[in-house]
Protein backbone atom coordinates (compact mmCIF):
# COMPACT_ATOMS: atom_id res chain seq x y z
CA UNK A 1 0.00 0.00 0.00
CA UNK A 2 3.40 2.18 0.73
CA UNK A 3 4.83 1.82 -2.72
CA UNK A 4 0.81 3.11 -4.04
CA UNK A 5 0.89 5.55 -2.08
CA UNK A 6 4.14 7.11 -3.01
CA UNK A 7 2.85 6.59 -6.77
CA UNK A 8 -0.25 8.66 -5.89
CA UNK A 9 2.48 11.42 -4.36
CA UNK A 10 4.87 11.30 -7.79
CA UNK A 11 1.39 11.66 -10.02
CA UNK A 12 0.49 14.67 -7.65
CA UNK A 13 3.38 16.61 -7.08
CA UNK A 14 5.36 16.11 -10.47
CA UNK A 15 4.84 18.29 -13.59
CA UNK A 16 4.85 16.23 -16.72
CA UNK A 17 3.31 13.75 -18.02
CA UNK A 18 5.17 10.90 -18.66
CA UNK A 19 6.39 10.75 -14.92
CA UNK A 20 3.02 11.26 -13.77
CA UNK A 21 1.75 8.49 -16.11
CA UNK A 22 4.43 6.29 -14.17
CA UNK A 23 3.17 7.45 -11.28
CA UNK A 24 0.14 6.06 -11.89
CA UNK A 25 1.07 2.34 -12.91
CA UNK A 26 3.53 2.78 -9.77
CA UNK A 27 0.29 3.40 -7.61
CA UNK A 28 -1.62 0.77 -9.60
CA UNK A 29 1.01 -2.07 -9.08
CA UNK A 30 1.08 -1.04 -5.50
CA UNK A 31 -2.27 -1.45 -4.68
CA UNK A 32 -3.12 -4.29 -6.89
CA UNK A 33 -0.11 -6.25 -5.27
CA UNK A 34 -1.81 -6.19 -1.83
CA UNK A 35 -5.03 -8.06 -2.86
CA UNK A 36 -3.86 -11.01 -2.61
CA UNK A 37 -2.17 -10.58 1.16
CA UNK A 38 -5.43 -7.87 2.00
CA UNK A 39 -7.70 -10.86 1.63
CA UNK A 40 -6.00 -13.85 3.74
CA UNK A 41 -6.12 -11.67 7.02
CA UNK A 42 -9.04 -12.91 8.02
CA UNK A 43 -8.81 -16.24 7.05
CA UNK A 44 -5.75 -16.46 9.65
CA UNK A 45 -6.23 -13.77 12.41
CA UNK A 46 -10.56 -14.87 13.11
CA UNK A 47 -12.27 -17.95 13.88
CA UNK A 48 -14.05 -20.22 12.03
CA UNK A 49 -17.43 -18.55 12.69
CA UNK A 50 -15.80 -15.28 12.42
CA UNK A 51 -14.52 -15.47 9.06
CA UNK A 52 -17.69 -14.31 7.00
CA UNK A 53 -18.58 -11.85 9.57
CA UNK A 54 -14.95 -10.54 8.93
CA UNK A 55 -14.90 -11.08 5.12
CA UNK A 56 -18.46 -8.94 5.22
CA UNK A 57 -16.99 -6.16 7.77
CA UNK A 58 -14.12 -5.42 4.96
CA UNK A 59 -16.44 -5.64 1.96
CA UNK A 60 -18.92 -3.20 3.56
CA UNK A 61 -15.78 -0.69 4.53
CA UNK A 62 -14.65 -1.24 0.89
CA UNK A 63 -17.85 -0.14 -0.51
CA UNK A 64 -18.46 2.89 2.08
CA UNK A 65 -14.90 4.15 0.80
CA UNK A 66 -15.87 3.72 -2.87
CA UNK A 67 -19.16 5.82 -2.20
CA UNK A 68 -17.31 8.52 0.04
CA UNK A 69 -14.17 9.01 -1.75
CA UNK A 70 -15.20 10.41 -4.68
CA UNK A 71 -17.55 12.84 -2.86
CA UNK A 72 -14.47 13.48 -0.83
CA UNK A 73 -12.10 14.62 -3.89
CA UNK A 74 -14.72 16.47 -5.24
CA UNK A 75 -15.19 18.99 -2.21
CA UNK A 76 -11.24 18.50 -1.95
CA UNK A 77 -11.09 20.12 -5.88
CA UNK A 78 -14.09 22.83 -5.30
CA UNK A 79 -12.17 23.97 -2.31
CA UNK A 80 -8.26 23.81 -4.40
CA UNK A 81 -9.37 23.92 -7.87
CA UNK A 82 -6.67 21.66 -8.62
CA UNK A 83 -6.85 17.94 -8.72
CA UNK A 84 -3.51 16.81 -7.00
CA UNK A 85 -5.41 17.32 -3.60
CA UNK A 86 -7.51 14.66 -4.36
CA UNK A 87 -4.72 12.21 -5.42
CA UNK A 88 -2.34 13.31 -2.30
CA UNK A 89 -5.87 12.02 -0.22
CA UNK A 90 -5.73 8.84 -1.75
CA UNK A 91 -2.06 8.38 -1.07
CA UNK A 92 -3.08 9.51 3.19
CA UNK A 93 -5.79 7.12 2.85
CA UNK A 94 -3.55 4.17 1.27
CA UNK A 95 -0.87 4.96 4.26
CA UNK A 96 -3.45 5.03 6.72
CA UNK A 97 -4.62 1.45 5.12
CA UNK A 98 -1.06 0.00 5.45
CA UNK A 99 -0.37 1.20 9.27
CA UNK A 100 -3.69 -0.50 10.40
CA UNK A 101 -2.43 -3.46 8.55
CA UNK A 102 0.62 -3.51 9.40
CA UNK A 103 -0.31 -2.62 13.19
CA UNK A 104 -3.75 -3.73 13.33
CA UNK A 105 -3.32 -6.49 16.17
CA UNK A 106 -4.61 -8.73 14.54
CA UNK A 107 -3.12 -12.34 16.09
CA UNK A 108 -2.47 -15.35 13.76
CA UNK A 109 -3.98 -18.84 15.44
CA UNK A 110 -1.80 -21.50 16.06
CA UNK A 111 -3.49 -24.65 15.15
Amino acid sequence: MLLGASGWLIAATVHGSIVQLLGIILASVGVFATFGVFWTVPGTGLSEDAKAAGLALINSVGLAGAVVSPTIIGLLHDWSHNYAIGLIYTAVMLVLGGLSMAFGGFRVSSK
